[in-house]
Formats: structure tokens, sequence, C-alpha cells
């Protein structure tokens, strides 16, 4: 692992240990960082996404699916781009 995936790692892992001690607002900034500094890595997307929905933030809960989808789909990331689809039907579908 080089160090800039350990460092993608290491923000990912605070922003989940935030979000299993039910501090999910604390978790976001992390999120944001992952977003801001590593948006290739793709596997965060799902998770900054499900804590906007939580929050009932749609705009951002689909900008960031969208986002996550476009650097899925660059990367050849199908398996996260089949969970981002996911949650995106999960919730939009029904609201459109």
């Amino acid at each position: 692992m080089n160090s800039k995936s350990s460092n993608a790692f290491t923000v990912f892992a605070i922003a989940k240990e935030y979000e299993a001690i039910s501090e999910p607002d604390n978790a976001l900034p992390y999120y944001a960082q992952l977003e801001n500094n590593f948006p290739e890595d793709t596997g965060f997307y799902y998770h900054y996404a499900q804590l906007m929905q939580l929050n009932s933030n749609m705009d951002e809960f689909k900008r960031i699916i969208k986002k996550g989808m476009e650097h899925c789909k660059k990367a050849g990331d199908s398996h996260a781009l089949a969970e981002l689809h996911g949650l995106y039907n999960q919730f939009i579908e029904d609201d459109e």
C-alpha cells in the first residue's frame, strides 16, 4: 500500500469509527476530506452518501452519488458502481 492510499484508508477508518460510536456528524468532515483529497478512491462514496441520506440532505446525497458513479466508471470499479446505483434507486426512484 502506497502512502497516498494509506492516508486515505486512515481518514476512512476515522470516519467509520465515528459512525461506530454513533457520532455520524463527526464523520462527515472526514468523508469531505476523502472527497477533496482522494476522489479516485471509490469505496467511501457509498458511506458518505448514506450519511447524507440519513441527515435528509438529499441534494448532497444525489451530488455525492453522481460524483461517485463517475469515479467508479473511470476506475472500472463495477462493484462500487453497483452499490451506488442500488443506494440511489432505493431512495430516489420513489421521490421522482
